[in-house]
C-alpha cells in the first residue's frame, strides 16, 4: 500500500530535526482516526508535535494538502470534514499563551512545494476577521507566514528548521 503523501510530510518534517540539538516529540493518533470509526470517545489531539529548543515550547500542527487551501472548522458552524478541527484551534492557541511557548500551524503545499509557519496569533487574526472556511497561501503570506527554506535530496525533502526555530524565537 502506497504511504499517504501527509504522512510522508510528517517523516520528512520529523527527519529534519536528526541534526539539531532540540527534542522532537510526535504525539501519536487515536486509532479510530484512522479506521474512520467511533471518534466519540477518542482523543482528540491539541497539536501533532512539540519541539523543545533552547528554553522554548514550540507545539505544531503538520498539515499537507495537494491542493491551495486548508479547511477548518469554525464555531457554531456545521463542520463536517474540515483539515483543521477546532480542537488543534483551541490547543494551540491556549499553549501560546504561556511564557516561551510558540505555536503554529506548518502548512505544506505539495503541488508548488512550499511550506510556511504560521503563529496561531496570526492564524487567530485571519480566523476572527474572515467570513472563509478556508486558508490560502496568499492568506499564510499576508498574515505574516514565514516560508521555511527545504531541500528536495533525491525524493524526499528536508527542511531548515533550525533557522525557522532561531526565527521564532529571537525575531
Amino acid at each position: 500500500m502506497a504511504q499517504n503523501e501527509g504522512k510522508k510530510f510528517e517523516e520528512d518534517w520529523k527527519k529534519s530535526f536528526a541534526k539539531l540539538n532540540a527534542y522532537y516529540f510526535r504525539i501519536k493518533d487515536s486509532a479510530a482516526s484512522f479506521s474512520g470509526g467511533n471518534t466519540s470517545f477518542t482523543r482528540n489531539n491539541p497539536y501533532d508535535c512539540f519541539v523543545l529548543y533552547d528554553g522554548f515550547f514550540l507545539p505544531m500542527e503538520l498539515k499537507s494538502t495537494k491542493g491551495t487551501s486548508f479547511s477548518f472548522e469554525k464555531e457554531g458552524a456545521g463542520n463536517g470534514n474540515k483539515l483543521i478541527k477546532l480542537s488543534q484551534i483551541h490547543g494551540l492557541n491556549e499553549v501560546s499563551q504561556f511564557k516561551n511557548a510558540k505555536a503554529g500551524f506548518i502548512f505544506n503545499f505539495r503541488d508548488v512545494h512550499r511550506t510556511y509557519y504560521l503563529d496561531i496569533v496570526n492564524f487567530m487574526s485571519f480566523y476572527n476577521n474572515t467570513s472563509k472556511f478556508s486558508i490560502n497561501e496568499k492568506n499564510i503570506i499576508e498574515y505574516e507566514g514565514v516560508l521555511i527554506e527545504s531541500k528536495l535530496l533525491k525524493v524526499r525533502y528536508r527542511y531548515n528548521v533550525e533557522k525557522l526555530l532561531n526565527e521564532l524565537i529571537r525575531g
